[in-house]
This record gives structure tokens, sequence and C-alpha cells, in this order.
């Protein structure tokens, strides 16, 4: 799939004012993701105005898909928005309806009152249950189908609704195919989709991404910090260590996060380390077959 920003009337690339879309302030609530939210926010008008619109957000491991999606969600709070978040894992990609799940429970708890320590639930209605199951007939999916997209429209009945999941890639398939069956029902509510996706997951073969986003998302690709927004995340002055940072991170915010707390004064950015990140790298290799034995005959050949 080719990346792209994409300006449609359905997701307008412009950044429409006035007090329904808050103004990002002149100090970006996010480092370096300025232009990201200004595009997300702007997405806020067309869906205020009873049309459905989407985004997906994409990029390497720790380039701050989670923190661009929950700040778009706080700015959405603050324009009127009712938020509900879900985040897949890798290691519940086997629990049927979890992300699913996770958004109903966003939409069907309310807060407990003023000063409460934690949400009270209600009751979901019969009509808004999840299967504790995957559905096997053709009935039963079809009737637990028919609650998720019932839990959304009733939520978006009652004003604008911002629907975000992190990790869609990792998302368990029945979620998926919920997420992918409201798509066409819900074109004429004023719902904002927002998922996040690594780059270069292994295409799923039962629900596609378009298929849940869309044919007409904004897409967005999150690149490599700045410079300048390197020296505001690592809290320095001195650009000539703000550069080299970004040099040995690509920008990552997540390696710079790590690099941050091991800088000392004159150590020089390219021989730091960090066993968090190596923890990292290795779940992440151990997903493909044969990723291991090359990191180790490339470490075996060294430098040179």
């Amino acid at each position: 799939m080719k990346v792209s920003t994409v300006d449609t009337e359905v997701n307008p690339k412009r950044i429409v004012g006035g007090p329904s879309v808050p103004k990002l302030p002149a100090a970006s609530r996010l480092p370096g993701r300025d232009h990201e939210l200004a595009l997300l926010s702007g997405l806020f008008a067309t869906a205020r105005c009873g049309r459905a619109a989407s985004a997906i957000l994409v990029g390497e491991f720790g380039m701050g898909k989670t923190a661009v999606l929950t700040t778009a969600a706080d700015l959405a709070r603050e324009a009127g928005f009712t938020v509900a978040l879900a985040t897949g894992a890798r290691l519940e990609t086997h629990l049927s309806g979890g992300v699913a799940a996770q958004l109903v429970e966003d939409l069907t708890h309310v807060p407990a009152g003023a000063g409460a320590q934690s949400p009270r639930p209600r009751e979901p209605h019969i009509t808004e249950r999840l299967p504790q199951k995957a559905p096997e007939t053709e009935y039963e999916q079809a009737d637990a189908l028919a609650a998720f997209y019932r839990t959304i429209r009733a939520a978006a009945e009652r004003g604008p609704l911002f629907l975000g999941v992190d990790n869609v890639d990792a998302a368990d398939a029945w979620s998926r195919r919920c997420l992918a069956y409201i798509r066409h029902r819900i074109a004429y509510l004023p719902v904002l989709v927002v998922l996040t996706s690594v780059l270069g997951h292994k295409p799923n073969r039962d629900v596609a991404l378009l298929e849940m986003a869309g044919c007409t998302p904004a897409a967005i690709r999150l690149n490599g910090l700045g410079t300048a927004a390197v020296a505001r995340l690592l809290g320095t002055g001195d650009e000539r260590l703000a550069a080299a940072c970004r040099e040995v991170t690509g920008g990552n915010p997540y390696l710079l996060g790590s690099l941050r707390t091991r800088l000392l004064t004159g150590t020089d950015p390219a021989l730091v380390g960090a066993a968090g990140i190596g923890q990292v790298l290795c779940g992440r290799v151990q997903e493909i077959p044969t990723a291991p034995e090359l990191i180790r005959a490339v470490a075996l050949l060294g430098e040179d």
C-alpha cells in the first residue's frame, strides 16, 4: 500500500478552524508531530457534520504512533467527541473480540461522578453484549456483528464519536471483522475512525487494513523526528549533540527516550546502548523465521 496523505471530500486535508476544533499551542503537545496532529484534527469537522472519516497512522516500531493517537484522542475530547480506544496485542490475537470488547467497554461504562476513584459500569443492554466466544454459525456471526454496530450507532447518535485502535495489525481476527462490518454502516454518522499499524506488517488474509478504514483514509506515515524536535525531546540546547543523536537513532522517539537516560557529558551517542532496546528487537525478530540467523551472521561479519 502506498502511504500518502489523501485529500477527499470525506477526509479533507485542509485544517478547519473554529471553536469546534481545538487549536494546537505554539509549543506542540507532541514534539515534531504538529503536522500529523493538524491533519487528524482537521477531520473533526467532517465527522461533526455527520459524515464518517478515517485515518491510518503507520510507522516503524517506536515512531510514536501510540502517542499521536492518544494526543489526537485528547484533542477530540476537547472538541466534544466521545472517545473509545482499544489496543491490539500480539499475545492476545487468539482472544476473539478482545479489541472490539475494549471499544464496547469504553462506550458502555460511565464515570461514578465527581471525585470518583474508579468507574461504575452500567449494565450493557442485551443487544450490546458481545459473545463470550467466537461465533460459529452464520446466525451467531450476524447477531454478534449487529450487536457491535448497535453500540457504535447508539454512541454516535448522542454526539460525535472518536474510535481509535492502536496496533490494529495485532488485533484479533474477529475484532477486525467487526471494524470492517461497521465501515459502510457508519458512512452517514458522526464517527472518526483512527487506526495505527506498524509499517511492513504481514497483510492479514482475512480482513485487509483498507477494509477496516475504507478506501480513502487519510494515510499518515510517521517518520523520524527532525533535529529541532530531537533537541526538545532530549531537553538540550546543544544542536551538535541533537544532530548526532538523530543520526544514531534515525529520529525514532522510542530509541531517543532510551538514549536520553544514558547520555552523560562527553558521551558519544554512537557508543551508548540500552538493554530495553535489545529486548524489544529480540521480540520483533522472533516473528520472522530467518531473522535471528541473519542477524547473527551479520554480527559475525563485523562492521567491515
